[in-house]
């Protein structure tokens, strides 16, 4: 038995339910799943049987209780290691507690008994009764216009709330999440709205702009583990997009990230940043103007073992980046390629292998696209760019093509691949679409 497999075996019969989900499930994994199979079964922590469905395999095991967050990341890391992660697209860890009650019953049904005990007017509450909810441990986010309708006045009270996080499993807050303002730079959640629990001091725009670490340390912050990769943000501070969960697991299946550099021009809280780091990127270069975003980000650099540096506008880059994965710059990305420019004047030898360019931003990412094509030109680089757009589905064809031409001014460029994301409004896909730019 390996001595780092032993912190996370239960002690004196004592455990926990978890299940390792390993997608996607097809034949080539066959020997893995067999593998992981007689792993666990020699470590005696298999806890039935294996399930296999079109799209992903589930594999029951039982661990150490009172495992952190940090300890089911250090115990899918491992696994990694142990299956050789080349054979399969991704890994991930999630309990396998009893459900929440409101997944038992549905918090619609729940919620319509609760009202029923209260002599209610149901009738008037069912446009207002939410159908569905996130869970970012530890809180639960629901949509605009449920509990934030004024037909809730008067029932939403703290011991209503206090009566909903029952229902939920290791859960202390609940918010709604309202859309993101389409002229915010910095995509801020401005209509985030707190419904129940601490989320920190109150809000100001000097907090938002400039905050200090103590605002940060005051700050409420949730997290999420996606394909074994454990990100945190500030939910009254920065977005964070679900659906991105496609693009973030097709980049896990990218061939040519390995030893690699990655440049990131909306890095957000590290969305795709984190994703690029596990497939095995030798250095991703970061920009970001939401402090907020860097600082989510930092704290997902640490929790996943990726060393990082900050470097804010007008400070120096560090000399030595040899130990460094990730150099996180705030400051806009117009200053790009005069920061790379910098790093070749410490190292003359130093040669950027960039294998992708990213341009995560929303509802358009045109602003970048000079500056990436001048960063790939500086080091006379064959690159894949990811050009993140929302497209009017009559326009799709049209829209792709005149991308890839205003790209083309000094490149040549070839389109790779077309991928929706997920419907941002009615007829208009979020998708990202990859151009290879041959300089030659």
């Amino acid at each position: 038995m390996s001595s780092e497999l032993i912190p996370f075996l239960p002690v004196n019969k004592e455990s926990e339910a978890y299940k390792i989900i390993l997608s996607p499930c097809n034949a080539a994994n066959k020997s893995l799943i067999k593998k992981l199979k007689l792993f666990l079964e020699d470590n005696e922590i298999l806890n039935g049987r294996i399930i296999l469905t079109n799209t992903s395999v589930s594999v029951p095991v039982l661990l150490k209780t009172g495992l952190g967050d940090q300890d089911l990341l250090a115990f899918t890391v491992y696994l990694k290691g142990m299956l050789n992660m080349e054979e399969a697209s991704s890994i991930n860890l999630v309990s396998h507690q009893p459900e929440n009650t409101a997944s038992k019953g549905t918090l619609k049904n729940l919620l319509v008994q609760y009202l029923r005990d209260k002599n209610q007017d149901i009738k008037m509450f069912l446009p207002f009764i939410p159908n569905r909810y996130i869970i970012y441990p530890p809180m639960v986010l629901f949509n605009s216009n449920t509990f934030d309708n004024d037909a809730w006045n008067g029932i939403a009270g703290e011991s209503f709330f206090k009566w909903i996080l029952s229902l939920f499993n290791n859960c202390s807050h609940l918010a709604i999440l309202n859309p993101i303002i389409k002229t915010d730079d910095m995509r801020r959640p401005l209509g985030f709205l707190p419904l129940y629990g601490d989320f920190g001091p109150e809000l100001h725009e000097e907090g938002f702009d400039n905050p200090t670490e103590e605002d940060f340390k005051k700050e409420f912050w949730c997290h999420v583990i996606q394909n074994g990769i454990y990100q945190t943000w500030a939910p009254r501070r920065t977005m964070f997009s679900r659906g991105n969960i496609k693009e973030k697991s097709r980049i896990l299946e990218f061939r040519d990230v390995q030893g690699t550099d990655v440049v990131d021009l909306y890095a957000g809280i590290g969305y795709f940043t984190l994703s690029y780091l596990a497939k095995g990127a030798n250095r991703v270069y970061c920009w970001e103007i939401n402090p907020w975003s860097i600082q989510g980000l930092i704290k997902s650099c640490k929790a996943n073992n990726h060393p990082y540096c900050l470097v804010r506008k007008g400070e120096s880059i560090p000399a030595d980046l040899n130990e460094i994965k990730v150099v996180i710059f705030h400051e806009s990305n117009e200053f790009a390629c005069t920061r790379m420019k910098q790093v070749v004047k410490m190292d003359s030898t130093f040669k950027l292998n960039l294998s992708h360019v990213n341009l995560g931003l929303l509802p358009s990412s045109k602003q970048g696209w000079q500056t990436a094509l001048d960063l790939i030109n500086l080091f006379n680089t064959t690159t894949m760019i990811h050009v993140h757009e929302n497209i009017h589905i009559e326009n799709f064809q049209e829209q792709i093509e005149l991308i890839r031409l205003n790209l083309s001014s000094s490149n040549e460029v070839e389109l790779s691949f077309v991928h929706k994301i997920k419907t941002f409004a009615p007829d208009i896909w979020h998708v990202c679409i990859d151009y290879r730019i041959c300089n030659y």
